[in-house]
């Protein structure tokens, strides 16, 4: 009996993601930028035990119309503080610049510029501040999938949804 239970907590406490399941559903984004974030949300939350702040972002984001989505994403940001402060050191900053935003390019820019976004080579700038998924949740996404060991080009595909882009850019080609 005391096996089953420390075999329970270990699920209970351990973050990651079934690589290969990942992977799988990945081959198949959805054309349309509309349905992006609803499919990563989906086979993020349903191949991954995520963060308990960025699963439940994800579960409620594709419900939410695009001007409330700011809202979910700062719940995100303070439930899951160290997290966000990971993927992006400024965002305590961030964050309360984007709650405060009356307009959504503006506060989009702010965070590509802020967590230095063109680093992670994901999308453009202007990709980016046209999307109308997810904020602070793609950031975290894109420095926390890596350190499960998701494969670049998932990885790229399943940020680039949940952010509220169709299509994956190109790998970036190496020298």
């Amino acid at each position: 009996m005391m096996v089953w239970a420390t075999l329970g907590a270990a699920w209970a406490v351990s973050l990651g993601c079934d690589v290969a399941r990942l992977a799988d559903a990945a081959k198949v984004p959805p054309a349309d930028a509309a349905e992006s974030l609803a499919w990563g949300a989906s086979a993020l939350t349903t191949h991954c035990r995520l963060p308990d702040g960025v699963g439940s972002a994800l579960t409620e984001l594709p419900m939410v119309a695009a001007e409330h989505r700011p809202q979910v994403d700062m719940k995100t940001a303070s439930d899951e503080s160290k997290l966000v402060e990971a993927a992006c050191p400024a965002a305590p900053g961030v964050a309360v610049d984007v709650a405060y935003s009356k307009v959504r390019a503006d506060a989009r820019r702010l965070v590509y510029k802020q967590c230095d976004l063109a680093r992670k080579e994901l999308f453009t700038e202007e990709e980016w501040v046209a999307a109308d998924g997810a904020l602070i949740n793609t950031v975290v996404l894109a420095h926390w999938l890596p350190e499960q060991k998701v494969a670049p080009e998932v990885a790229r595909v399943l940020v680039r949804a949940v952010a509220g882009l169709a299509t994956p850019l190109p790998t970036p080609a190496t020298p």
